[in-house]
This record gives structure tokens, C-alpha cells and sequence, in this order.
């Protein structure tokens, strides 16, 4: 077939066209490919795939069932700690504020519970001094003396009598020791001793426990407790070899000392403290002794600190004081010479700031706390080289810096916050678990059915 020119210049076109337009549509496909490809390469960081909707149900499986589960533990476990230390605040919502102690408190009581297994009652003496001259021999007033058996057993029948109802200071009709000692006879003060007559009886000297219950049955009067006669006190402290002390003793925020030691303490002419005593009151004087507990300030005061928190709400454990339990005994054959320094340290408790407390009104709890240092020396008992005598003797001082203990709890919203950052934490853990497990479970299913 012949074409005329005309028609070869109009076939030479619609190839020319057709030509264009399929490089163009090879250029828009190699753009869309680059498109395609570089949405892939961002794709992948994603750390959140989604199913396609073309894809089959999800499907369960026993890995991770037991990741579920393991999750739902620790999820419960982290739950009830963190409840728990909300509760109680945590090492968080206590802090410690240090300032100059401004306290003017004129006296401040040491708490004692103290046993001498060793030692009776009636030779255990408690003398308080102090630097401003301060001075007081055998101290009695709330302190309860108690005999203890040769099995360390209390015998807490007879206690009432070393009461504080006991004068400081004993007439020699009123002191066991002495010679002229006249035991009272009636215990029944709301029965005075009434003759026939109407007449008071004459005094009558009631020395030993037999003769008080005698008294008592000879005028048809109830016997007294034997906690209450001092002659039964007496008589079951000579029976048993030791003596447990315990109660209060108030001391001035001053340095100074209370002690224990042989025989009777008083004041030398030049204002010494010294002890008087014989040869038997020196060798019985065994310091052996255990320290069952001892705090100053008020006992029933709830302390706490970040290393003692708080039980529970509202409460608080038995503060572990440094000399609670602690227990000391002399070398075999010798004398021991005990000293106990004490620096008790003014401390409040409280659940505001100092400043917060200020503005409030709230006045914050007011305790002591104290460190110890022990020291302790032998004696020897040869009569030639004596050069003190047996004694525990507590040394205390005052810190100038107080510390002002506070617990605050924190915000419920922080504690939402913390929990729900780790239950988040343990979901993302558990799926990132889950999938790795899936991923060589699958891969070692494929080459089994290779």
C-alpha cells in the first residue's frame, strides 16, 4: 500500500504521541514505586502494627495465656505495694529538719526498766545530780522496785512497797536497817486501832510480815495485800538475790548523771557527791545488770524516722532505743565500773514543717532521742590496789541542735500517676514478651515442615 505524504506525516504523529505518553506512564510508575518504597522504610519503625482487615481473627495461644497471666501477678503485686507504702509513706514522706533547740523545758524525764539479778532491793540505790548542784540521794519518787527470784522471775506480788510511796528520806523507826526500826502494824486506814474503851491503842511495833498478818487476825480485820507491808517487801527482797527498777526519773535539761553504787550517797563538806558504805555493802555490790529499756522524754509519744517508720496509719512500732536489751556482766572475780554517755538530742515529731507548724498553730510533739558511748572498768578486788568502787553510772548531756522529724504523705495524684506509668510499663514488657515468643514458636514450626 502507498501513502501519500500527508498521510505519512499524520501516522509519524500518532506514534510521536503514543511514544510520550508511555514514557510518562513509566515515569509516574517509577514515582510511585520511590512513593510506595520510602512509606514502607517509615512503616517499619512502627512500633504499633495494626491487622489489615483482609487478615484472619487474632488467635489465642497458650504463651500467651501464661504471659497474661504472669502479667495479671505482677500487676496485682506492684498494685498492693504501692498501696501498702502509700499507706504507710514510704522512705519519700519522711524528712528531717535541723534547727537551734529553743526548747526551755525545765525538767525532762528518762524513762528506765532495769533489772540486777545480783543486787537486792534493799541495797539498790538510785542518786540524780547534776552540774547546777542538783542533788538528790536514793530517788524514789515513780520509781517501782521489784525483787527478782534466782530464775530472773519477778515477784511482782511485793512491788507496790518500793513504790514512791516511800519517804526519800528514812527515820531510824522507819528504816528496816536500823535497830530502832518500829514497823507500822495497821494497813486499814479506813479502820483506825480502836480499844474496847474507845480509846486509841498504843503504838506497837509490827516488824516482820508474820506479826503484821497477826495484827490484822487478832482484830478481825482483812489481811493487807503483801504489796502493801513493807516488812513482807522486805523480807522476800532478803529472799531473793536481785532487783528490777523501772519508772521515771526527772532530770534538768543540764549536763549531769544519775548512778547506781554501794551503800548510801551523800554531800562532803566541799560539795562532792560521794557513797558511804562497809566492806559487805562493797562486795555485794554485783554490777551485772540488763537494760530492758531506757528513752527519755515521753514514752507513749508515737516517734518515727526514715530507718523507724510508721506501722500504719495513725501508729507506730516500738522505737528502737540504743540501749534496749543491752546486757553487761563483770570479768570472773573483779568489780565492774560501768559509765553510760548519753547525748540526748532534742527531737519533735510532727506532720507539718517547722515553718507550716508555725503558721498553723500547730505545735509539734517534743521528744528526746540519744547516742551512747560505753565505758567500763575492772576492779581489781585486792583490798591494796581498791581505787573505786563498784558502779553504773549514766552521764548524760544536751545537744544544742534540735531535730524536727516530719512525715508527710504525698499527693494522691502522684501516686495515680507512679502506679499508672508502671502498669503501662508492664503491658508494653508483656506484649514485647508475647511477640518474641510468637516469633520463635513460628519460625521453629517452619522449619520443622521443612
Amino acid at each position: 500500500m502507498f501513502l501519500s505524504h500527508s498521510d505519512r506525516m499524520l501516522t509519524g504523529l500518532r506514534q510521536r504521541k503514543v511514544g510520550d505518553a508511555t514514557s510518562n506512564a513509566d515515569h509516574h510508575a517509577s514515582e510511585s514505586d520511590l512513593r510506595t518504597s520510602v512509606k514502607r522504610t517509615i512503616a517499619k519503625v512502627d512500633l504499633f502494627p495494626k491487622a489489615r482487615e483482609d487478615y484472619r481473627p487474632s488467635q489465642q495461644t497458650q504463651s500467651g495465656a501464661v504471659v497474661s497471666a504472669v502479667s495479671a501477678i505482677g500487676i496485682f503485686l506492684i498494685t498492693a505495694s504501692f498501696a501498702a507504702e502509700y499507706a504507710t509513706g514510704g522512705s519519700q514522706a519522711y524528712r528531717s529538719e535541723l534547727t537551734v533547740d529553743v526548747g526551755v523545758a525545765s525538767l525532762v524525764p528518762i524513762n528506765l526498766d532495769i533489772t540486777f539479778p545480783s543486787i537486792q532491793c534493799g541495797d539498790l540505790t538510785l542518786d540524780v545530780m547534776d552540774v547546777t548542784g542538783q542533788e538528790e540521794s536514793d530517788s524514789t519518787h515513780d520509781l517501782v522496785k521489784t525483787p527478782v527470784d534466782f530464775s530472773g522471775h519477778h515477784m511482782t506480788h511485793v512491788r507496790a512497797a518500793f513504790s514512791s510511796k516511800r519517804p526519800r528520806i528514812l527515820a531510824p523507826r522507819d528504816d528496816p536497817k536500823s535497830s530502832l526500826y518500829c514497823g507500822r502494824c495497821n494497813f486499814d486506814e479506813r479502820r483506825p486501832p480502836i480499844m474496847a474503851n474507845g480509846a486509841l491503842e498504843p503504838p506497837t511495833c509490827c516488824n516482820t510480815c508474820e506479826r503484821v498478818m497477826s495484827y490484822h487476825d487478832e482484830r478481825r480485820l482483812p489481811r493487807p495485800s503483801m504489796g502493801d507491808v513493807e516488812q513482807c517487801a522486805t523480807e522476800v527482797a532478803r529472799l531473793n538475790p536481785g532487783c528490777n527498777i523501772r519508772g521515771t526519773v526527772m532530770i534538768q535539761k543540764v549536763k549531769g548523771n544519775f548512778h547506781f553504787g554501794p551503800g548510801r550517797g551523800m554531800k562532803t563538806a566541799m560539795g562532792q557527791h560521794t557513797h558511804v558504805f562497809g566492806i559487805a555493802e562493797f562486795i555485794r555490790f554485783n554490777t551485772t545488770h540488763t537494760v530492758h529499756h531506757l528513752s527519755v522524754g515521753d514514752r507513749q509519744l508515737p516517734r518515727f524516722s526514715r530507718q523507724q517508720p510508721l506501722s500504719s496509719i495513725g501508729g507506730a512500732v516500738e522505737f528502737a532505743h540504743p540501749l534496749n536489751g543491752h546486757q553487761y556482766a563483770p570479768l570472773p572475780g573483779h568489780f565492774g565500773f560501768v559509765r553510760y554517755m548519753l547525748q540526748i538530742v532534742p527531737t519533735s515529731y510532727g506532720y507539718h514543717s517547722l515553718q507550716d507548724a508555725a503558721s498553723v498553730g500547730v505545735a509539734p510533739d517534743v521528744a528526746y532521742e540519744y547516742s551512747v558511748q560505753l565505758h567500763t572498768h575492772d576492779i581489781d578486788p585486792s583490798p591494796f590496789m581498791i581505787s573505786a568502787y563498784p558502779c553504773v553510772l549514766f552521764a548524760f548531756d544536751f545537744h544544742p541542735i534540735a531535730i524536727h522529724n516530719v512525715f508527710s504523705r504525698p499527693p494522691v495524684g502522684r501516686f495515680v500517676v507512679r502506679w499508672c506509668s508502671v502498669i503501662g510499663g508492664v503491658f508494653v514488657m508483656a506484649g514485647l514478651v508475647d511477640r518474641v515468643v510468637a516469633y520463635v514458636a513460628d519460625r521453629r514450626r517452619r522449619l520443622l515442615n521443612l
